[in-house]
């Protein structure tokens, strides 16, 4: 059975009728040149993409910078206050 069926797939393959090849110079053109352009806009977005995030980068940095410097501020103005409380204090025995 096994041997019938080989021989009947042998003269099938025999008589179907291969695949062409067909080529159009215009259209390959066309699909490199795409491909071209298509690679420089992803190359333009990965660039967008690093400055966003550098410029990101940079608003998280100074974010921090400012909250030091805005801790330091309220450090320096309860200093005084203590300061001049105590001053006051001493004024007024």
């Amino acid at each position: 059975m096994k041997n019938l069926l080989f021989l009947f797939m042998c003269f099938v393959a025999v008589e179907s009728y291969p695949q062409t090849v067909v080529f159009d110079k215009e259209h390959f053109s066309i699909v490199n040149a795409n491909a071209a352009v298509r690679n420089v806009s992803e190359i333009g977005y990965h660039q967008t993409l690093d400055i966003i995030r550098q410029n990101t980068d940079d608003i998280i940095l100074n974010s921090s910078s400012l909250a030091l410097v805005q801790t330091m501020i309220v450090n320096s103005l309860t200093q005084i206050n203590e300061v001049q409380g105590c001053n006051t204090g001493k004024d007024d025995s």
